[in-house]
């Protein structure tokens, strides 16, 4: 609202100042600065107010965008805008998707934009916005908050600025990293496949653009525009295989990185992805080898590629198959061994240091040792701690969650690797006592919700709507519907196997097929031997099942005659109408 006014000379901006009582010394560059201070503030103290209860009931976030993913809400940053958010703004990519990096605070942030014309592109956004949220990983680029431009046809994605760029222009760099660090950075985008389709997504477009290194010369998949999360396709004969093999359609790739069979196929799969990891690996194939005359490690380039670019896709390794090969078990012997401060001895007052093995990282970097994650999964499985095992889904978090650290839990995978035996166990029979409870949860709302319904619909009706709707029921489910003739039973059954002696299979109730007299709980043979409503020519106890249903039909007409004399008229009349098909099939119109 200032900025206009502040623009327009130095009288104008001096009456402004006055008016707002500041010093006549600010400058708008001033106020924009202290707009975006106020935000941060506004931001972080609903992250401190809400504490975890904006991780399961998101809208509590304000001015949550309207359509806007649940899952999003902790991302959403309704007041910022990228002319006024940010100290430092330059644009440093175009298409397909304009990028700036800009600073805030002193830390550095690229800003990707997409342009909304149509329902598409948002979708389109939210959706790559989601996948990197939900797959948070360190192999994969993280995004911090997610938010709207001034004119509405734009919306932002702000992730980390990524110092070293691409892999292939850090390959290319006055750097020139040593063929170690190349194949440390692939193995890093390796990871982050591994992890992508373990949750069942297909990233769809790897290529060295999308790999990016980060000041510590770590690498991270980036640009989930065109992937596939599998889990929330439709999955049809068009997305899988007989073998229920991850795939989804794909109209969008890369010149050089897609595999043959996604050309004519337009199928993406695991084994596509394997083949542009492959691709993205030649690319860079000359600085993955070794040039200071070393023989180690040497020629085991040649042996990656050609496997994962076989042009059978079934020949070509998995991922995690792929990280065992020569390329990447070489990396033990000429790296140094990476190591990491425990997040959570730290707090505790310890400063132990442990091999990059012996813990777990969150996504955000919080590293944990084995120990830490046992003391942790205890915690959460004590009895006094059951409503928070329920709410987290009995997901073993950060210890900085929610707080400080949005992450997701450990993956299962990596907890098996660190916890006891017995914790572990412990932990994954809590995970399924908790799925058990959401089911019988959502179970008991829809019963609920049917019940409400039906009772609304009672109520809509009028004096004549509600009778006629009773006498339906009653016919529907008490005559024609076939059931256990024991009233605190009334089970429905369905099942004939030529015997007329008939068993309940929810009680001891054993009753006669032919009339369905209750025979006691022994033994209904007697009964149906001298059934008087047998046919005189048929067997003492067997018949077809022709025979079953035209008894059943003979008995309905008798039970619905009888039913519908009973009737006031302008009721009968209303429930013939409702059931004309039925009645004409039981010859009773």
């Amino acid at each position: 609202m200032l900025k206009m006014a502040m623009e327009e000379g130095e009288e104008q901006r001096l009456g402004v100042l006055q008016l707002r009582r500041l010093p006549e010394n600010t400058t708008l560059e001033d106020l924009q600065r202290n707009v975006r201070v106020s935000l941060m503030r506004v931001t972080l103290s609903t992250f401190k107010l809400t504490g975890e209860t904006q991780v399961h009931f998101p809208e509590v976030v304000l001015f949550i965008g309207q359509g806007l993913p649940p899952a999003l809400g902790a991302l959403w940053r309704p007041p910022q805008s990228l002319d006024n958010g940010f100290d430092h703004i330059k644009l440093v990519q175009t298409a397909p998707h304009p990028v700036w990096r800009v600073s805030q605070g002193g830390t550095e942030f690229a800003i990707k934009e997409y342009r909304v014309a149509q329902a598409c592109d948002l979708r389109t956004c939210l959706k790559e916005a989601a996948i990197i949220y939900r797959q948070r990983h360190p192999a994969i680029v993280e995004i911090k908050a997610l938010f709207q431009g001034e004119d509405k046809n734009s919306f932002y994605l702000q992730m980390p600025w990524y110092q070293h760029g691409s892999l292939d222009n850090w390959v290319d760099s006055d750097q020139r990293p040593k063929w170690p660090k190349v194949r440390s950075v692939l193995l890093d985008a390796l990871l982050g496949l591994a992890h992508l389709h373990d949750h069942g997504v297909i990233h769809s477009d790897v290529k060295p653009q999308n790999i990016l290194v980060d000041s510590r010369e770590r690498g991270c998949l980036a640009d989930f525009d065109i992937s596939i999360d599998t889990k929330i396709r439709i999955t049809s004969a068009a997305h899988l295989n007989a073998n229920t093999t991850m795939r989804g359609t794909q109209d969008a790739w890369t010149a050089g990185f897609a595999a043959p069979e996604l050309m004519s196929s337009l199928q993406a799969t695991r084994h596509t992805d394997i083949f542009a990891y492959g691709k993205t690996v030649h690319a860079v194939e000359r600085r993955c080898e070794p040039d200071d005359g070393a023989d180690k490690g040497r020629g085991q380039t040649a042996e990656l590629i050609s496997a994962l670019t076989s042009r059978d896709p079934e020949s070509r390794p998995p991922v995690k198959d792929a990280m065992q090969m020569p390329f990447f078990a070489v990396l033990k012997d000429v790296s140094t061994k990476v190591t990491q401060k425990c997040a959570f001895c730290e707090m505790n007052g310890d400063d132990p240091v442990y091999g990059a093995d012996e813990g777990i990282q969150c996504s955000e970097g919080h590293f944990h040792c084995g120990s830490c994650l046992t003391r942790l999964t205890k915690d959460l499985l004590k009895v006094e701690n059951q409503s928070q095992l329920a709410q987290r889904e009995a997901q073993v978090m950060c210890f900085k969650f929610p707080g400080e650290c949005r992450a997701p839990g450990f993956h299962a995978g990596d907890l098996a690797r660190h916890l006891p035996m017995e914790d572990l166990q412990a932990l994954l029979k809590a995970r399924i006592d908790v799925m058990n409870q959401q089911k019988a949860s959502e179970l008991e709302d829809q019963f609920r919700q049917r019940v409400n319904e039906e009772l609304k619909r009672l109520l809509a009706l009028d004096e004549l709507g509600r009778k006629v709707l009773m006498a339906r029921k009653d016919i529907e489910e008490e005559i024609l519907q076939m059931r256990c003739p024991r009233r605190d039973c009334r089970r429905a059954f369905y099942d004939f196997e030529g015997c007329f002696a008939l068993s309940c299979g929810a009680c001891p109730c054993k009753f006669c097929g032919w009339c369905l007299a209750d025979c006691g709980d022994d033994n209904a043979h007697p009964h149906v031997a001298r059934c008087s409503e047998k046919p005189p020519d048929a067997d003492t106890f067997f018949g077809s099942m022709q025979d079953f249903k035209d008894s059943h039909n003979k008995r309905c007409k008798c039970k619905v005659t009888e039913f519908l004399a009973s009737l006031e008229p302008e009721t009968r009349a209303a429930v013939r109408g409702a059931l004309a098909k039925q009645l004409r099939e039981l010859d009773v119109m």
